[in-house]
């Protein structure tokens, strides 16, 4: 009997290691799977973490292209307001200009009549003068 018992706890032995062999592998198996299970996690987490950056960057860059433009456009609306008010200036300056050549024209004419109305007046003082 002996030889049967031990050939018992011999058997029991070899199924607790071997129960104890299939345990350990299941563990492994199952903390093998958690780590993929966590990496896909993390994965997914960086893929949207990736696609919410990118939508910022997408944003921010769509932000800054309306800045520079806005700026752009401030920029071209100030060099039209310049640029007309040089024109303004340049029709005031011809006005002006124009004006005073008109007045200087005046002027001429009137010293011109002036002096030809001095001519009559002394031609007539003359011809008064030779005829007295």
């Amino acid at each position: 009997m002996s030889d049967i018992a031990k050939s018992f706890e011999n058997q029991i032995y070899e199924l607790e290691k071997q129960t104890q062999a299939e345990q350990l592998r299941l563990k492994e198996e199952i903390n093998k799977l958690n780590e993929q299970r966590e990496k896909k996690k993390i994965q997914s987490a960086v893929k949207i973490q990736s696609i919410y950056r990118g939508y910022r960057v997408r944003k921010s860059f769509g932000e800054e292209v309306k800045s520079r433009i806005a700026e752009h456009m401030q920029a071209t609306e100030e060099k039209l307001i310049q640029e007309a008010e040089k024109r303004i200036k340049l029709v005031e300056e011809q006005k002006q200009k124009e004006e005073a050549l008109r007045l200087a024209e005046i002027k001429l004419l009137k010293e011109k009549q002036a002096k030809e109305e001095e001519e009559l007046r002394m031609k007539r003082e003359k011809r008064l003068k030779k005829q007295s």
